[in-house]
């Protein structure tokens, strides 16, 4: 294992130990600890989400990976394949329940390999209406763990709104770089108590 592996293998294990330890927390003393991430506003997430002691809804949001320039709808540039297979194997232990895309070829492309792994169908939502997506998500999926592939000027907005069930109380960041691919929002609504919103990168792909 050359050095690079090691660390990213590294990175991996770091991540699911803080995701891990964060469930923890919420599930034995409701605590909360936000990283990177500022706390909700008023009308938590965990308003719409189940009572105390149900598993908490663990939500994924990812850009999709880099796509080609050819078209208005184009699909993923070789590039783009390899950060699809690079979150899959990123995600390879999670039990994911849920994938979500906007109705793109590059956002379903990048769940692709993830849904051949789970055996799951990419379910589309309307990315114009960010509102409803939140609202399905809070009332039909609660309790699952779930990936929604988003753009760099939805994804940042949805992880707000998720946060702050469907309002956007606060602006997490500003839209995603151009040339930013490799950020997950993750959203972790416990039973009860607020949300908590976490940045991570998944390890490069290389050229």
């Amino acid at each position: 294992m050359n050095l690079k592996t090691d660390a990213c293998h590294h990175l991996l294990q770091d991540t699911r130990r803080l995701v891990a330890f964060m469930f923890i927390l919420m599930t034995l003393s409701g605590c909360v600890v936000a990283i990177n991430a500022t706390e909700a506003g008023p009308q938590s997430a965990a308003a719409h989400s189940p009572s105390a002691g149900s598993p908490p809804t663990v939500i994924y949001l990812v850009r999709h990976a880099e796509k080609e320039t050819t078209s208005s709808d184009p699909e993923l540039s070789v590039q783009g394949k390899r950060r699809a297979a690079a979150l899959n194997r990123f995600l390879a232990n999670e039990p994911i329940d849920v994938l979500l895309s906007s109705d793109y070829r590059r956002t379903k492309a990048t769940l692709k390999p993830l849904a051949l792994r789970h055996n799951l169908d990419i379910k589309i939502y309307d990315a114009g209406n960010p509102a409803a997506l939140v609202a399905k998500v809070l009332d039909q999926y609660a309790g699952k763990r779930m990936v929604i592939a988003g753009h760099s000027n939805t994804v940042p907005d949805l992880a707000g709104r998720f946060q702050s069930s469907g309002e956007l109380n606060f602006v997490t960041r500003a839209d995603l770089d151009h040339d930013e691919y490799e950020r997950i929002f993750v959203v972790i609504i416990p039973g009860q108590g607020s949300a908590t919103l976490l940045e991570l990168a998944y390890p490069g792909i290389g050229p």
